[in-house]
């Protein structure tokens, strides 16, 4: 069976591809690919359990999936677009919730309150 992170992985790369319009530079699929290869590195450097791992990707996967549809507040979309699609993987309700809490702390005021 496929992974979790697997299948948000072709999902994300295929919505990126298909949605995101030409004006954006910066918040586009090499930017989200870099940002999971960092997120990985950070994990593996910080020895985050494997289900930290996991939503720790997921989280980089999806931060910024919210710019397909809108620019400001594209952070709570892109909560949105997680929690559809990982309900339908069934990933337990908690570890989603977990997932937006990351992808909303990509927010520019936010203060982290712990390690991930």
């Amino acid at each position: 069976m496929e992974s979790n992170v697997s299948q948000a992985e072709r999902y994300v790369k295929q919505l990126l591809q298909e949605k995101l319009t030409p004006d954006h530079y910066y918040h586009n699929l090499p930017h989200t690919l870099a940002v999971v290869d960092s997120a990985r590195l950070l994990s593996a450097r910080h020895d985050l359990s494997e289900q930290e791992r996991e939503i720790v990707e997921l989280a980089a996967w999806f931060h910024d999936t919210g710019f397909t549809t809108i620019y400001e507040g594209h952070e709570e979309v892109s909560a949105g677009i997680a929690e559809a699609f990982l309900q339908n993987t069934g990933m337990k309700e908690d570890d989603i919730e977990e997932v937006k809490r990351l992808i909303l702390a990509t927010q520019v005021d936010h203060t982290p309150t712990d390690q991930l």
